[in-house]
């Protein structure tokens, strides 16, 4: 199991910051700023800058893993050098799970989905998500029926 610790944080740090797959692959310890609180990376799409804040277990995976990062978060431990691809880890851990086959993409479209869903602001979703237009936003944002359904609830309290 300890093998498939590296994983594991890879898709938590995924799901708890909506980064890109490189992004989080080629994670390295002078992009963790603020004491360990932010993320400070530049989006490859039209590179600029993003100041990501991370949330508390995002928070305490990185804590983890600085002291050893060399300067990568997330080493392949065979190399030294950040995983090429973790597809096939990703699908024996939610075999694992016993949850349907999933990407990373799908990690960082919940990322979205879940602060949608929180109330977050489109634009502060759409900052965090590194996107230059509120579309490319919307188009990771997957609502389910139980949700909209409590949403259309608001109109039943006559405000």
């Amino acid at each position: 199991m300890a093998a498939e610790q590296p994983f594991a944080d890879i898709f938590a740090i995924v799901y708890y910051t909506g980064l890109r797959k490189r992004q989080a692959l080629d994670l390295q310890r002078d992009q963790v700023t603020h004491g360990g609180t932010v993320l400070h990376l530049v989006v490859s799409k039209g590179r600029r800058r993003l100041n990501l804040p991370l949330a508390r277990p995002a928070r305490e995976i990185i804590a983890e893993r600085l002291p050893t990062a060399q300067p990568w978060i997330f080493p392949n431990p065979a190399t030294g050098r950040p995983f090429v691809d973790v597809r096939k880890a990703l699908a024996r851990a939610a075999a694992r799970g016993g949850i349907e086959p999933c990407t990373l993409h799908d990690l960082r479209r919940t990322f979205a989905t879940r602060l949608v869903m929180a109330n977050t602001p489109l634009a502060v979703v759409q900052q965090w998500m590194g996107h230059r237009r509120i579309q490319s936003t919307m188009g990771y944002v997957l609502a389910s029926p139980d949700w909209e359904s409590r949403r259309i609830e608001v109109l039943d309290l006559g405000l």
